[in-house]
């Protein structure tokens, strides 16, 4: 599953399968890095009771279509915790159609929006670096990681905040988890 941190395999899956028991229902929209997670979260079986929806949003245009604005930079904590309230007005949606009252009522329904600059195939001038915004029920949360310059490759950097990324999600918004690495 990981050639790039073997030691993370375990600890990846277990994340996985965590989430998996839980209530949560998630959509979870991407831009400028972190695209393995978005491959881990359908990757188990049972991942479809766990997964509304999740996007690359990869373009410039392709991120603005879904915000309805054009901004200057979209590695803004701005602009991903409108990927992730986006992502979470989406997932109602979603939860309204396809089940009851009840089980709408009992699952933490989740939008995650994260928004990053990691290693290219060029020397970057500014900073390696990623917002994550989770919104829930009760509240939203941003968090700034700061990844230091040419320490990783491109997929180090993108599976060291999807790990965490899924540490987050496996914890309520109203609690404050640490980061790992």
């Amino acid at each position: 599953m990981n050639k790039f941190f073997p030691e993370l395999t375990k600890p990846i899956t277990e994340s996985l399968q965590k989430l998996i028991s839980s209530d949560v229902k998630l959509s979870l929209y991407v831009s400028g890095g972190c695209s393995s997670i978005l491959g881990w979260l359908t990757l188990l079986g049972g991942s479809s009771k766990v997964v509304a929806e999740t996007q690359n949003l990869y373009s410039r245009g392709s991120a603005a279509n879904l915000l309805g604005y054009d901004t200057e930079t979209y590695v803004d904590s701005k602009v991903t915790r409108d990927f992730a309230i986006k992502a979470f007005t989406n997932t109602q949606k979603y939860m309204y159609y396809e089940s009851n009252d009840l089980a709408f009522e009992q699952n933490r329904i989740l939008g995650v929006g994260i928004s990053g600059a990691l290693r290219s195939n060029y020397e970057r001038k500014g900073l390696h670096h990623a917002y994550v915004s989770l919104v829930d029920q009760k509240k939203y949360v941003t968090y700034y990681i700061n990844l230091d310059k040419n320490k990783r490759s491109r997929e180090e950097e993108d599976y060291f905040i999807g790990y965490n990324v899924l540490n987050l999600i496996n914890t309520p918004v109203t609690e404050a988890p640490g980061l790992v690495g």
